[in-house]
């Protein structure tokens, strides 16, 4: 069990590490821009991939939080004026 506490420490030191550096350095996003590609040309899923639709999806959530507030004024503002 001992072991398994230890592991759990150094798992959250790194991620604590790598928040504050994320933090510090203004770190948002993360690009891999090279895909492994099989004999036939058809790319290959990898973590990279997987990191950059993440992104992706952190970038549009980021637009439309941004737009949230608006949307509901407007609908508040309608309901006022019928």
């Amino acid at each position: 069990m001992k072991v398994t506490n230890n592991i759990v420490v150094v798992i959250v030191i790194w991620f604590s590490a790598l928040c504050i550096s994320n933090m510090t350095f203004n770190l948002n996003d993360f690009h891999f821009n090279q895909s492994l590609v099989d004999c036939q040309g058809y790319a290959i899923n990898i973590w990279t991939n997987i990191i950059n639709q993440a992104n992706l999806g952190k970038e549009v959530m980021h637009e439309q939080i941004i737009i949230f507030p608006l949307d509901l004024i407007t609908i508040e503002t309608s309901f006022l004026n019928k």
